[in-house]
Order: structure tokens, then sequence, then C-alpha cells
């Protein structure tokens, strides 16, 4: 650039070749990032969560084509225009004097690289955190064993309460009939099927006249075998029977978290609580028993649960649920014929309870994987830009490393030297990044769960990782350093 403009060439000719050759990088990269997006909406939809229905419609427009056309123009005109006008301020007999060895601009690159680390560090600790939140959910105790419970759900023609009760305990019957089913039950609704969230009122001894003592939970109008086909443990008091079936005394089982909340250190046994909301009237029900808490809607999900004899409720569905020993693919079929046999109209297809909790992953593992995705392509994009900026420096340190080596310096100190300066960077990069990973932290609390915003194990994780790829980014420049031949090196110059 100095030559052509020391023999004549203006400034706007410098301008127009290096916008030239930017439009034709941004070009490409326009180009390639268009292929890598219709490859993204293809994963997008064959990893989309079920209940996620709007990512059906997306797809690549014109509006994301005008989109990559405008950041193509704009990449073009700042990393043309930019340093041409740079270039231009300066005298040409500056550079011919340093033969092309100044190290004008490394402020700006160096900023550059430090902001491309600090997006990696705030992308990969958000990712971290929903790591640690997808391991805890994964924990997270059901209170049954979803792998061996095999579920089936039918809708039902309205029926008094005799023909729904009979109607019912042959499909039980049905169900227990064949080998390797340990127990069955009815239940309304299946807990994390992602259907239903039924929801009623309960108040305790005499509050029930006071509007602010009323209190929301789940409730479950279930057979008196569920618990045992779901492998929910009694912790207190019975399970229900026949009788509770006949409706003559309203009886309600809690769960462990519910009884612990309103009974602290207290027997619930045989005390009352007022219910409302099921069918629009209100009854005083005898507390019976108290089980293991399961969680009804997702894994997150802490709100108590309140169970009643299915005569309670006239539900439009009836689901059966079959615990089963050993290999619940070879009992499914015996099972879907026996329920058949009971009743021709129900269907044929039995899912596993397993299929219900692992789709109520599906959101946080599909969030989990585009944030992944997102901190992988942040993390490369900082490893070649502090490759990019370390591989000019050296390359413009020719003479200067030259003569260090022919004063005897070893090719492992120049290494170091390269390696620490791009250390530096990543250093302060992942200071800057930490800061905005708290922010991002806090703005993905409502997605964690058991997990702090500023988990010191995705941080000190994220932290190793970028300071590792930063550390591979800058050897290659620093070998390069290291093996520059102090006699062409000073020939050069």
């Amino acid at each position: 650039m100095a030559v052509r403009a020391s023999l004549g060439a203006g400034g706007g000719r410098l301008v127009r070749q290096l916008l030239t050759e930017s439009a034709i990088l941004a070009a490409l990269g326009a180009v390639g990032g268009v292929m890598l997006a219709r490859l993204g909406v293809a994963m997008l939809h064959a990893i989309r969560p079920t209940d996620l229905h709007r990512l059906e419609s997306v797809a690549i427009d014109l509006r994301v084509l005008g989109f990559t056309l405008v950041a193509a123009v704009l990449c073009t005109l700042v990393a043309g225009f930019l340093p041409a006008w740079h270039t231009a301020r300066i005298a040409p007999g500056t550079y011919l004097k340093t033969r092309g060895s100044t190290r004008s601009g490394g402020r700006s690159r160096a900023a550059l690289v430090v902001a491309e680390v600090a997006l990696s560090v705030v992308l990969l600790a958000g990712a971290g955190l929903l790591i640690r939140t997808f391991g805890e959910l994964q924990r997270m105790p059901l209170g049954f064993e979803p792998d061996q419970v095999l579920t089936v759900t039918a809708t039902q023609p309205s029926r008094t309460r005799e023909e729904r009760q009979a109607y019912e305990a042959d499909l039980v019957r049905a169900a227990t009939s064949v080998p390797g089913v340990v127990a069955a039950g009815i239940v309304f609704p299946l807990p994390m099927n992602g259907v239903y969230e039924r929801s009623a009122e309960y108040a305790v001894d005499g509050r029930q006249v006071d509007p602010a003592g009323w209190t929301t939970v789940y409730y479950r109008t279930v057979s008196p075998t569920y618990f045992d086909a779901m492998g929910l443990e009694l912790r207190r008091g019975r399970h229900f029977t026949e009788q509770d079936e006949n409706y003559e005394v309203p009886v309600v089982i809690l769960d462990e978290r519910l009884a612990r909340r309103e009974y602290p250190g207290l027997d619930p046994l045989g005390r009352t609580f007022w219910v409302r909301g099921m069918e629009g009237d209100t009854l005083q029900a005898e507390i019976v028993g108290v089980v293991e808490h399961a969680p009804q809607w997702d894994h997150r999900d802490q709100r108590p649960t309140m169970y009643f004899p299915r005569t309670f409720y006239q539900s439009h569905e009836v689901s059966v649920v079959a615990k089963v020993a050993g290999d619940p693919a070879l009992v499914a079929p015996m099972l879907s014929e026996s329920v058949r046999a009971a009743d021709p109209a129900f269907p044929s297809d039995l899912v596993p309870m397993s299929q219900y909790v692992t789709d109520r992953l599906a959101r946080s593992r599909f969030v989990l994987i585009l944030m992944q995705i997102f901190g992988a392509l942040a993390l490369g994009l900082s490893a070649v830009g502090l490759y990019g900026v370390l591989s000019y420096s050296v390359r413009g340190r020719t003479k200067e490393l030259g003569l260090r080596r022919a004063l005897g310096a070893e090719g492992s100190a120049l290494t170091e030297s390269v390696v620490r300066e791009g250390l530096r960077l990543a250093v302060v990069g992942i200071g800057v990044g930490l800061v905005g990973a708290l922010g991002v932290g806090r703005a993905l609390r409502a997605q964690l769960f058991e997990v702090s915003a500023a988990d010191p194990w995705a941080l000190a994780v994220t932290t190793a990782v970028v300071l590792t790829v930063a550390a591979a980014a800058s050897l290659l420049p620093a070998l390069r350093a290291a093996s520059v031949d102090p006699v062409v090196a000073l020939q050069e110059e």
C-alpha cells in the first residue's frame, strides 16, 4: 500500500481495493452462513420438543436473506473501509522505513479478540448452567420407576358412577391378569403427560369460611391399586379401599410434601380437609393416608398433590398404568391384547411412562443444545481471532525475533512470550465475560433448577475450557516465532 501510494495511487483507489477484497470475503462468508443456516433449520426441526409448535414455521425466508445481505455489506464496510482510512492517514514514508514491520492497529485487534473471548465465556457459562440444571433434573427423584411402568389412555363415554366403577374394575383385572404385570391401577389425569394440569383448592380444619385460607394444589383421582402400580410408597395411614369408592365418606390421601406443609410435626391422619373446585362443590374429606411425593407436571414441579377415589370426579379420560417385571417391551403386546379384550374400543398402543418423563425434559434439552452450539461457535470464533492476532503479531516482529535469536535467545523463550501474550488477552476477555456470565445466569434463572445463577462449577469449567483453547490457538504462532531463522530475518529487513 505504501509503495502504491508513493507511486501516485490516491486514497480512493486504496479504499476501493480493500473494499473489493473485503466484499469477496464477506460474500463467501454470507453464502457459507446461509448453507449452515439451512442445516441449522433442519436440525431445529429434528430436535425440537413436540410442545413447541411455532417452530414448525421456522424457515429461511426473504427477511433472513435480506438480513444476511445487510450483514455482509456492513462487514464489507467495516473490514474494508476502516483499515483503508487508517492507512491513508499515515505517510507512505513511515511504512517504507519500517518495511512492513509496523504494529499499528494492535490495540483494536486485541480489543476484538477480548470481545470474542468474552462472548464465548458468556455463552459457554450459560451452557454450563444448563448442563448442571439438566443433570439435576435427571437426578430428581420422581417417586416412581418410569422404565417399569406402561400406560394407556382412552376417552370414555359418560357413564353412571356404578357403570364407571365396574368398567374400570374390569380394566384393572384385565391388566393384572397379564403375566409380568405386578400391579395395575387407574388414574386421571396421568402424571407428567404434558396435557392436563388439574388443580383444586383446599383449606384445613376450620378455615373453610376464610377466602384467604384456600390454597391451590394438584389433585388426582385414582383407583385403590394406583399407588402400588406406580410404586409410590405409603408413608403412613392406608390406601383407598372399595368402601371409599362407594363414596360413603369422602376421604383424601395427601402427598408427604403437603402433609409436612400443613401439619409440621403432627399426625395428619383423621383430620379434616376442605376441598373445592373439582366439580364446583365443596366437600369435607377425612385424611386417611400420606404417600411419597411425585411431580405431576414436570421435573421442576414442587407443587403438592392430593388424591381422591375415582368416583369423586367424572373424568372423560381414563388411564391404565401397569407396573411390570422384566422387559416392558415383552409385556406390552400381551397387556394391549388383554385390555382390548375387556373393551374392544380401548386403544392398543401402550406408552412407557419413561416416554412422558423424557418428553418433559425435551424443552430443557432443546435450550441446552442450542446454548452448547452457540457457545462452541463463539469459542471457535475467539480461537480463530486469537490465532489471527498472534500470527499477525509474529509476522510483524520478524526482525525483532531474528535479533533476539541472533543474540542467543532460546526458541522456548520466544514460544513462551507469544503464548503469554495470547493468554494475557484471553484472561482479560475471561474477566469481562465472567461479568456478562453473571447477567446471563440471572436471565436464565427461570430455566435453572437447583443451580445458582453464579454456579462456581460452571464458571470454573468455562474458564478452564477457554484458557485451554486460547493456549492451543497461541501455540502455532508461538512455534513459528521459535523457528525464525535469524539470518533470514535479518536479510529480509
